[in-house]
């Protein structure tokens, strides 16, 4: 760990992670802190001079990562949580010849069983991937019914920035993280792209159709907007 001064007076720790892969000195930011990948074989005193020449970065990086966690809950973005139906979940990774996840809703821990780090990432998009196609067997046909709305096709998809889409075939697409959602919010996701069967707009109407048909979605939409981009694996 590495401690620099910054402009505004504040010291930010830099945590200094190894890797062989590495090739070169490299800088990482999130929303738990500023992290210096390095190669093995880079001297320490390098690897300081390095962050301290990158101090106007770093101070950028933590002032906008303060900005967007200002206000949030924190128990919602906690570091090596995920969430599983808008709750936070821990995860334990056991080394395994085989790859599944067990989930525990009593003890509120998600286990992943892998034979190395690379295939967790994998592992944990299955299990996603696997209750996400669950609740929407259980939601859509319910919702659309109720809606008078007859879609084709549904596709279930990892993506950063979409949580789904529709399209003029009439066949919709799913973020395969819908289950970390709420379950309100996730109805509301649905009841969304089920309304673009009727309009492929985000016009005034439309908006007026998703208010009739959802009318928590206001709320529904703070959530995604506050906690959305907070929902991924990385």
């Amino acid at each position: 760990m590495a401690s620099v001064a910054l402009s505004n007076g504040t010291n930010a720790n830099v945590e200094i992670i190894r890797s062989k892969r590495a090739k070169r000195i490299s800088l990482r930011a999130n929303r738990h802190g500023v992290y210096a990948i390095a190669p093995n074989l880079i001297g320490h005193n390098e690897i300081i001079t390095f962050i301290e020449s990158k101090k106007e970065w770093i101070s950028k990086s933590v002032r906008y990562f303060e900005k967007i966690t200002r206000g949030l809950d924190p128990t919602l973005i906690q570091k090596d949580k995920v969430l599983f139906l808008g709750t936070p979940f821990n995860v334990q990774l056991v080394k395994d010849k085989l790859c599944y996840v067990i989930l525990s809703e009593s003890l509120r821990r998600i286990t992943v069983h892998c034979p190395n780090d690379k295939k967790r990432k994998k592992a944990i998009i299955e299990f996603y991937r696997q209750h996400t196609s669950r609740i929407l067997d259980e939601r859509i046909g319910v919702i659309s019914s109720k809606l008078n709305l007859n879609f084709n096709r549904i596709s279930i998809k990892y993506q950063k920035c979409r949580w789904g889409s529709c399209s003029l075939k009439k066949n919709l697409n799913f973020n395969v993280m819908l289950s970390a959602l709420p379950s309100g919010v996730i109805d509301y996701v649905i009841v969304h792209e089920l309304l673009h069967l009727l309009e492929l707009n985000h016009s005034k109407r439309f908006w007026e159709l998703v208010r009739l048909n959802r009318p928590t979605y206001e709320e529904d939409r703070k959530w995604l907007r506050m906690y959305g981009p907070f929902v991924n694996l990385s």
